[in-house]
């Protein structure tokens, strides 16, 4: 095991979050390294890690925007934290409505949507270019049977919002179509049974 694997488990155990070396950018770099391999637009913050107090228990996911310098994080508490890496003095947003804990997280590739996925069987998408991104409702996704969704992802063309639950099942939602609907329920695509027997 890597010092560095060591180390985010022993972060997430107790509920904080380093930056390093936990994010790294889309170039394969760390989000923020001190004097060296920073990001444009990141403040310096020396050579230590910078630790985050993020949730009110374990940090279970993390995930960094691939354009706009935010972090997010989620956790136990049922809440996804969202963090501007050019200034990690100021407060997180806190984005609230699932009721269970944050499982996976994913940002679009222009930065402007954040899905979550929970064990409260539902992924939510959040507009962070709303006027108020934490007071807005979230476009909600449910997944139909008893399932905790394990993992969301985002396909980098805009066209599939990807949710995985426990069951081993993917579903294929239209992301274009999800973020337009009016019900705030969209419905899957296609489902699609992955072959593994158990959690994916």
């Amino acid at each position: 095991m890597s010092i560095r694997t060591l180390i985010r488990i022993l972060a997430l155990s107790v509920g904080l979050v380093l930056v390093p070396p936990l994010a790294w950018s889309a170039a394969g770099l760390p989000v923020l390294s001190g004097a060296e391999g920073l990001d444009p637009g990141v403040t310096d913050l020396g050579p230590g890690p910078t630790i985050l107090r993020a949730h009110d228990g374990a940090v279970t996911t993390l995930a960094v925007s691939p354009v706009n310098g935010r972090l997010v994080t989620g956790g136990v508490d049922h809440t996804a934290r969202l963090w501007d890496l050019a200034d990690l003095d100021a407060k997180p947003l806190v984005l609230h409505g699932h009721d269970d804990v944050i499982t996976s997280l994913s940002f679009s590739p222009e930065g402007r949507w954040l899905a979550t996925g929970s064990a409260d069987r539902t992924a939510r998408l959040w507009d962070l270019d709303a006027s108020s991104p934490a007071a807005a409702a979230p476009i909600v996704l449910p997944v139909p049977e008893s399932w905790a969704i394990t993992q969301v992802a985002i396909s980098p063309d805009h066209r599939w919002l990807v949710t995985v639950s426990e069951d081993g099942a993917l579903r294929l939602w239209d992301f274009a179509d999800a973020v337009a609907s009016s019900s705030k329920s969209p419905t899957a695509v296609a489902m699609i049974e992955s072959g593994h027997e158990g959690p994916v």
